[in-house]
């Protein structure tokens, strides 16, 4: 699945800033996939104007084989490969808490 938003996404709502982006990233692994994710600025990449996008990259597992963690988000995972980047420093690291339990319609 490939997921494509403006970058006001990771900052919704503006009283809990982040929170609706934790909730997607939490519910997509909650329901088997492997999450990745990047905020691209198109100036980064030659182009003449700062269009900031989210990408998101997420495949699912059947049988649960799919590796989780650093490894794919800073190694393995499509994203990583493509656009590169370096682990945060551990004074940033945070949890995000369980995602409630729901159902998506159409899942």
């Amino acid at each position: 699945m490939f997921l494509e938003n403006v970058d006001r996404l990771l900052k919704s709502p503006a009283t809990q800033r982040g929170r609706d982006f934790a909730i997607m990233l939490s519910s997509l692994s909650a329901l088997g996939y492997v999450v990745e994710w990047r905020m691209v600025n198109a100036a980064d990449y030659g182009f003449p104007q700062r269009r900031r996008r989210v990408f998101i990259v997420a495949r699912h597992s059947v049988d649960g084989t799919l590796h989780r963690g650093v490894d794919v988000i800073y190694h393995e995972g499509v994203l990583a490969k493509a656009l590169p980047v370096s682990p945060p420093d551990a004074e940033s690291l945070f949890d995000v808490p369980q995602a409630p339990d729901f159902h998506l319609a159409g899942c």
